[in-house]
């Protein structure tokens, strides 16, 4: 009788001990959560009364192994009528769009459709002797010898363009900066002139194929008829913002893109870190900073985009935003999202 008495005694307190341990498991998972949702909600608030002081509205995404771990949006995409800013919202890429560009070139070269050694003159004709000599890889290089943008109005609103070859009378006569192949100078005309190359090997339309062997396959998508476009701002009188008139029509793979922030993060994300490029792709396209980020970002007027990742963590962090602000000034911004993610 004792013996039996000791077992459902010991049974008593093991099931008595058992149920203890769940509920301070619980609790602690419950505290755990409960800070995590603190800090989260802190983050946000920090958040907004950076960024609200740059621009209109903004949208950020933060992607750990393909994985959506934050969104967070703030602010009007649109002041009149008033429009919130949310998860959905399209933003101009700018210059984020260069990766992609040299992502297609990559695939398409892997396919056979393209040479990138070989000179411009096997698949279209410039009109211009020297050009036709660059190859597919120098403008991918910024080795090519053609110029950037004049000035800020021309970068604004350099024309309408139905396709890549549309844009080529902008820049296709002006003087080489240098021998082409013997210097290096940032050009998005020569991302323009790209694209129209690849367009022309390719037989196809440039944006389409963009969308459906880069950023589809890699987790995002472009120009979704049911998503809301930012409109573009700057700023007047301190606080104040006016509308901006851009034309991005003629930048193509240079930067002539609306894409949310959670594709910007998410195709960065899966071309460094998955199988769909080789290494050998990914050490021409993504170059190490000294920090250890690899990162895409541009600005003009009426808006901003950054993106960087973090490879050994496998993170990823993305801000774009209706106003323009410099990389810099964003940089901190994403920084300090990065270290919030951070093990």
């Amino acid at each position: 009788m004792k013996l039996i008495t000791t077992r459902k005694a010991v049974m008593l307190l093991t099931l008595t001990t058992v149920f203890v341990i769940g509920l301070m498991s619980r609790q602690v998972r419950a505290d755990e959560s409960l800070n995590n949702n603190q800090s989260i909600a802190k983050l946000k608030k920090r958040l907004g009364r950076t960024l609200l002081k740059l621009a209109p509205g903004y949208s950020i995404s933060v992607i750990k192994s393909g994985n959506t771990l934050f969104q967070h949006s703030g602010g009007l995409a649109t002041i009149k009528p008033a429009k919130p800013t949310t998860h959905n919202t399209l933003f101009p890429v700018f210059s984020v769009a260069k990766p992609w560009t040299v992502i297609l070139l990559a695939n398409m070269m892997q396919k056979g459709e393209i040479d990138p050694y070989a000179p411009l003159g096997d698949h279209l004709n410039t009109g211009n002797n020297n050009i036709d000599t660059i190859t597919p890889f120098m403008l991918a290089t910024h080795s090519s010898g053609i110029r950037h943008y004049k000035d800020p109005s021309e970068a604004k609103n350099p024309g309408h363009c139905q396709k890549p070859l549309d844009a080529l009378p902008i820049f296709i006569g002006d003087d080489l900066l240098f021998t082409p192949g013997e210097n290096r100078h940032y050009s998005s005309w020569g991302f323009v002139l790209l694209s129209a190359v690849i367009e022309e090997a390719g037989n196809f339309n440039f944006s389409n194929v963009l969308e459906e062997r880069v950023i589809v396959p890699l987790g995002g998508n472009l120009n979704s008829n049911i998503l809301t476009k930012a409109t573009p701002y700057e700023s007047v009188s301190g606080n104040s913002w006016q509308v901006v008139e851009h034309d991005l029509t003629c930048k193509f793979g240079a930067g002539g893109y609306l894409a949310t922030a959670h594709t910007i993060a998410m195709v960065q994300n899966q071309a460094v870190l998955s199988d769909f490029l080789s290494d050998e792709i990914k050490g021409l396209i993504f170059r190490k900073r000294a920090d250890g980020t690899i990162r895409a970002g541009g600005f003009s007027s009426g808006g901003s985009a950054l993106v960087a990742t973090w490879p050994e963590q496998e993170l990823t962090v993305s801000i774009t935003m209706n106003a323009m602000q410099s990389n810099e000034q964003l940089s901190i911004v994403l920084t300090d999202i990065a270290h919030h993610f951070k093990p």
